[in-house]
This record gives C-alpha cells, sequence and structure tokens, in this order.
C-alpha cells in the first residue's frame, strides 16, 4: 500500500521536533510539549509547533478511522517511538515504518466491552430498565447475573468498591478496554445532562447523576459572641431519589423517550444534534446553583438550537431572529407570540449583562421562564408533526418563512 501522505507528515513531524536534551536559554523558555526523558526525549517548542503536532497526529489518527478505536495517549507512544528510531538511524520514515505502526493496532481484535459506571440518585422498579442504548441495573441484579461467570473473590472486590445501589452501562467496540472506557464516559457525560433535563427539577431536591453528584449535606457552625459559643446546622442539599420508571424520564407525549436514542445515533441530522446540545445545555442550567450562570447557560441553548449561522457574532439582528423564531415555534396567536418575543429579549439583556461583567438581578422567576422557553421548544421539536421529520435549520427557516408571510 502507497503511504506517502503518511510518511510526509510523519517526516514533518521529524523536522519540527528536538530529539534528546535541549538548552531553555537557547529557546527563551518558549512553551514545550515532551515526549520521554533525558537524551531519548522527543520535543516540541513554541506554540506552533505544538499545534503543527496536534493537527498531524489527529490527520494520522483519523486515517483508517482508528481514532474510534484507540486512545490518542496509545497511539502516540508508538508514534514517538518511530520518531526516536528514526532521530538515531538518521533517516526518513519508509512505507514499511508506517505500515508497522498501523498494523500494530489494526491487528488488535476489535470487540464489544459493557462499560458501567454507578448511578446515584436514583430508584428503579426493575433489575434492568432501557433508555435508548443504556441499561440501568440494580448492583444486586449484577452481582447476581452479570458476575456470576467471574471469579466470585475478584468480582465481590470490585464489587464493593461501588457506593452506589444503581450502575448505568453502555456497550461499545473499542480496540482496547481504555478506548471503550474513554467512550463510554463521553456518552455517560452526555447521559447525565439529559437525565437532569428529563427531571427538570429547579429547586434541585432531585439531582441524579454520575460525575456531578449532589447528595444531602449538612454543614455545621459556631457563632461566638461576647455570651459564649453557639451551635447551629444547615442542610445545603436536600437530595430525593428520581424513580426512573417515572414518566418524565422516558415520555413519548414530551419527547423524552427519542432523547436517549439521539444520545449514540451517529446518523443524526443537524437540527437533532443542535437539539441534543440544547438538552445538554439545559440539564446543565436545571443544576446551577449560581442564578447568573445559569441564566448564562439556558441563552446558551436557545441560542445554540435557534440561531441561524452558529459561526456568526450575536448582533441585535439576530436575538430578533431567534426571538421570533421562539415565537413562530411556540404559538399561533399573535398576543403570545409578542409575550415570547419580550419574554426572551429580557432575559437575553440579562445574559449580556453577565457576560460583559454588568450589575443585574436573575431572579428564580426569570430561570423559570428561561426553562419555560427552551423545554417548551424542544418539546415541539421533537413531537410535533410539522418538525419531526425536519434535519437542517435551513428546514425550520423555511418552514418560519411560510407561517409568516401565509
Amino acid at each position: 500500500m502507497n503511504y506517502n501522505k503518511q510518511k510526509e507528515l510523519i517526516n514533518s513531524l521529524k523536522d519540527i521536533s528536538i530529539y534528546g536534551i535541549y538548552e531553555e536559554t537557547a529557546h527563551k523558555r518558549q512553551s514545550c510539549r515532551t515526549f520521554g526523558f533525558g537524551e531519548t526525549a522527543i520535543n516540541f517548542l513554541g506554540d506552533n509547533n505544538i499545534k503543527k503536532f496536534e493537527n498531524i497526529r489527529r490527520e494520522l489518527l483519523n486515517f483508517k478511522y482508528l481514532h474510534r478505536d484507540i486512545t490518542i495517549e496509545s497511539f502516540e507512544k508508538r508514534l514517538m517511538s518511530l520518531l526516536s528510531e528514526l532521530w538515531v538511524e538518521g533517516r526518513f520514515c519508509s512505507d514499511h515504518d508506517v505500515d508497522e505502526l498501523y498494523s500494530y493496532f489494526l491487528d488488535l481484535k476489535r470487540q464489544d466491552y459493557e462499560i458501567l459506571v454507578p448511578l446515584y440518585g436514583v430508584e428503579c422498579d426493575h433489575d434492568v430498565y432501557e433508555l435508548g442504548q443504556f441499561k440501568v441495573y440494580k448492583k444486586s441484579y449484577i452481582e447476581n447475573e452479570k458476575a456470576k461467570n467471574d471469579d466470585p473473590r475478584r468480582s465481590q472486590f470490585h464489587l464493593n468498591s461501588i457506593d452506589s445501589d444503581y450502575m448505568v452501562g453502555l456497550q461499545v467496540k473499542a480496540r482496547s478496554q481504555e478506548k471503550a472506557v474513554e467512550t463510554a464516559f463521553e456518552y455517560f457525560g452526555v447521559f447525565e445532562n439529559v437525565l437532569k433535563y428529563c427531571v427538570g427539577d429547579i429547586k434541585q431536591q432531585r439531582c441524579p447523576g454520575i460525575f456531578s453528584y449532589r447528595g444531602s449535606k449538612n454543614i455545621n457552625s459556631l457563632s461566638i459572641t461576647s455570651d459564649g459559643l453557639g451551635f447551629s446546622g444547615r442542610t445545603l442539599d436536600i437530595s430525593l431519589p428520581v424513580n426512573l420508571n417515572d414518566k418524565l424520564c422516558k415520555n413519548i407525549e414530551f419527547g423524552t423517550y427519542y432523547l436517549w436514542d439521539l444520545i449514540t445515533d451517529h446518523n443524526k441530522g443537524e437540527l437533532k444534534q443542535r437539539i441534543l446540545r440544547a438538552v445538554e445545555w439545559t440539564g446543565k442550567a436545571n443544576y446551577e446553583k449560581n442564578n447568573l450562570e445559569a441564566i448564562v447557560k439556558y441563552v446558551f441553548a436557545i441560542e445554540g438550537l435557534l440561531q441561524l449561522n452558529s459561526k456568526d457574532f450575536i448582533t441585535s439582528s439576530i436575538v430578533s431572529q431567534i426571538s421570533e423564531w421562539l415565537a413562530f415555534i411556540m404559538s399561533e396567536e399573535l398576543e403570545a407570540r409578542k409575550d415570547i418575543v419580550k419574554y426572551f429579549k429580557d432575559i437575553y439583556r440579562k445574559r449580556s449583562a453577565v457576560a460583559h461583567g454588568g450589575s443585574v438581578e436573575v431572579t428564580k422567576g426569570d430561570l423559570h421562564i428561561a426553562n419555560y422557553l427552551i423545554k417548551i421548544t424542544i418539546h415541539i421539536l421533537l413531537t410535533d408533526k410539522d418538525f419531526v421529520d425536519m434535519n437542517t435549520v435551513e428546514d425550520l427557516r423555511k418552514y418560519i418563512d411560510d407561517v409568516k408571510f401565509k
């Protein structure tokens, strides 16, 4: 096989690297990315060379879709070993070198892994409960069924380290356990935000989670006066369990039923991608304790979902475009549309004040309005017959133009 492009890229890496120990003073303490130690280290000096290295590494890793199955760290280790060999032998990269580099990984068996992590703040009526491609297990079921063929001492050792009664699992394909875990963790992060969106408890009394779970917390305090010492206790977080059988988590009418499959769908269109990102931002905002940061996240969700060109800098005309789209999606009534435009512009004004360091008060009422605007919009886009088959933002624009000018 001809590897001219890959050879060129690897030789470019050799050209911009420094082998072994280098004098810091000679390079004016530039930023440096170093692999290895001492006389056999591979160094990339300066922001430009580091950026070039990252771009070349990404292109090499994407060849033959290797990035789907191998971690960046694993690939870097073999790539640096090859660069070191080229430096020591004083030669350029050959077809044989490239073939060896890729064959090492492609010869690894691609297999199924089910990765499971603790899920906190939930309860369920079933031993196994499916949410799209995800499966929520009772820990007791894993002990009795999933681990029954494993060495009992080893399985019990690992299970004892799990401090939750529930775990969520996902099957992924990879050529190494490290990549399987990395891929699954990315999906679990989205899963957590979608779950928080579905629960939508702005009072934050039900806060399920994987990575950012907040359990009940009591803080005791002392107060000192001239009369002596006083004591008080305060509960900062109340954590009530979320029942996954609740219709909020898996409801066709509300659209939450469709979200779980969207997480792992590799072929979702532009509009569905935007919907999922908006769901994530909304889930994060729902459990943000700082009102100022919460309003920013809610507006991020709305902007990312409805801004016609996501690369444009936000201007007053774009704010008007977003507010009009909200109005035409959410309501058919003229007065209601006017109110929606007013609500969003008021919320956006507060978001701008926060972003630019201005003094502004964001109330719980503001958060409820922002949550309502984004959640109803997502609900309609996922369930209304006029929107469910749309794939692009351009489809949405054409629909709204038709409604405006009919």
